[in-house]
Formats: C-alpha cells, structure tokens, sequence
C-alpha cells in the first residue's frame, strides 16, 4: 500500500478508499476504471545510468527530505490522491507529472504514475511508461520498495524471472512485514522458477502476517503434499 508521507489529512472514508484504491493496483486486481494519457516527456528525459539493487543506506531519503519545505507537495499530493479516489485518472496524472517536475526528489509521485500507466488500455505500452516511473522512483529514493515490488511484477510479465526475483527480495530487505511481497515471490518460486520449498516459506511468512487466506492455505497444502512434508 502506498505510505502517505506527504499527504495532509484527509476524512478517514477519503483515506480508506483511497488506499484501498492504491492497494488493489500494488496486488493487480484493480478493474480499469477508464484509460489514462500516457506520461509527457517528464518520463522521456534521458537520465543518468543507476545500479537499481544498490539499495543505499537506511534513511538516507528521508534525511534528504528533512532538509526540504515539502508543505506545497504535501497539499498537491493530497489532490492528486483524491482526484484518484473520484475516478479522475487524468487528473490525478497530470497533478503527479507537474509535481515531479516541481519536487523531483520526492518518489512517492513517481510509484503512483507508474500504477496509473498500468490501467491504461495499450498494455504494451502502458507497461514500457509504467517501467520508466519505477525507475524514476528508484533514482529519487533506491529504498522504494513500491517501485521494486511493481519493477519485480513486469519482469515476471515478461518472462524475466531472474530480474524478478531480485527485485522482490529487495523489497522485501527493504519492507520484510510487507504480507503482499511475500506471497508474490512465493508465486514467482512456485510457479516460475521451480522452488517449491522456498515458495511454501514464503506462502507460511505470508499467513503469518495477514493471519487467513483461503487460496494460500490452499496452495501450502499443495506444496507440502508435493514435498512429501507435513511442516
């Protein structure tokens, strides 16, 4: 779920629907509300090369911010996610574009416009933009563990499992009590690379942090019974 560190208060039912919102893109069960435009060249720029699994030091963003007046990028961020909550994408893009361009360093607007590009209707495309706001994510902040989780999400898309997998574990360095991390690295072990013990680890972690899944507690009982396990 995206952590709201720049917005300003909102009514709790605003807060609620919004991250529910925000959640449902992060686990991939949103339904496409309606198309949005593809990012401006914002995200077009030619940008310096990055290692993205150079995960720096621990609070070394939220050092930099603490230097910063974020008080107007609180306030834009904060229409931006309520413009989300009532269904304008559009608006809510345009709000995040001209806050990157106004606050670069903050990644927050980056991870947001890369879920938005991945409700538009030109999959193909929509995946290419979504993966630049990532990467942009990750050169605001190398411990965003939102952008390494969705980075980790279209590597597995397209087949780049490798990849995936190292962008899930450092999300998970990054957040370990992150529930959804777990179980999607778990699929990935599963299903794609062929791990069946590391994947039943991770399906266990996951149940110990959300307390009951029906479907998870399925597959666990699959995976012990292909393991010949009872633990």
């Amino acid at each position: 779920m995206l952590r709201r560190r720049f917005a300003r208060p909102f009514s709790l039912g605003v807060q609620l629907a919004v991250c529910s919102l925000l959640l449902a893109f992060l686990s991939g069960c949103a339904q496409q509300i309606r198309p949005v435009l593809a990012p401006t060249n914002s995200a077009d720029q030619p940008l310096e090369p990055y290692e993205p699994f150079n995960l720096g030091e621990k609070g070394e963003y939220e050092q930099k911010l603490a230097a910063m007046n974020l008080e107007a990028a609180q306030l834009q961020y904060a229409a931006a996610l309520e413009l989300m909550e009532a269904g304008d994408l559009e608006g809510a893009q345009s709000q995040l574009i001209a806050l990157t361009r106004e606050v670069p360093e903050l990644s927050e607007p980056y991870v947001t416009l890369g879920l938005l590009a991945e409700q538009s209707e030109d999959s193909e495309s929509a995946e290419q933009q979504a993966q630049q706001w990532y990467e942009r994510a990750l050169r605001a902040n190398r411990r965003e563990d939102r952008a390494h989780h969705q980075l980790a999400v279209l590597a597995r898309k397209r087949g780049d499992f490798k990849t995936a997998e190292r962008h899930y574990q450092a999300a998970l360095e990054i957040e370990p009590e992150q529930p959804l991390y777990h179980r999607n690295i778990g699929i990935l072990y599963d299903i794609y690379l062929g791990k069946p013990a590391v994947a039943l680890d991770q399906y266990k972690t996951y149940l110990e942090l959300v307390g009951e899944d029906e479907q998870v507690s399925l597959w666990i009982v699959d995976l012990k019974n292909r393991l010949g396990t009872d633990s």
